[in-house]
């Protein structure tokens, strides 16, 4: 099933796969033992996948770059939630946002039981101790 999307960019803060974002991102070089700022990278690209790490519970999100001032067209990078969030990403409306909540379900059920598992393997390491 294919997406179509309208051409209008909003905030986004909940992020889905098969959405189209765009983003900046602070590009830092490492000197010596500090690290200097380099300078701001725009990225388009479209969220190919998203996931919960199972050990620390870190979001991430594998995008497919649509448009970049750094990376390829086509290229595959993969970005933590916290630092997309962090730079105000916009995303492009769907035309049936109704398909896109379902998207929203799925990721918060996906949420939901990696939670329960590392809660479980926490709970497990504390009765051990």
């Amino acid at each position: 099933m294919e997406i179509k999307y309208k051409n209008e960019w909003i905030p986004e803060y909940d992020i889905v796969q098969n959405d189209i974002i765009k983003f900046y991102e602070e590009v830092y070089e490492r000197v010596g033992n500090k690290y200097k700022y380099r300078f701001l990278r725009y990225i388009k690209a479209l969220v190919v996948n998203e996931s919960y790490g199972k050990k620390r519970m870190q979001h991430t999100f594998t995008l497919k770059v649509i448009d970049s001032d750094y990376y390829n067209s086509g290229t595959i990078i993969m970005r933590r939630g916290r630092n997309i969030y962090s730079n105000d990403p916009k995303r492009l409306l769907w035309e049936d946002e109704n398909l896109r909540s379902k998207y929203i379900m799925l990721k918060r059920e996906k949420k939901n039981k990696v939670k329960e598992e590392y809660e479980k393997r926490k709970e497990k390491l504390i009765w051990q101790t």
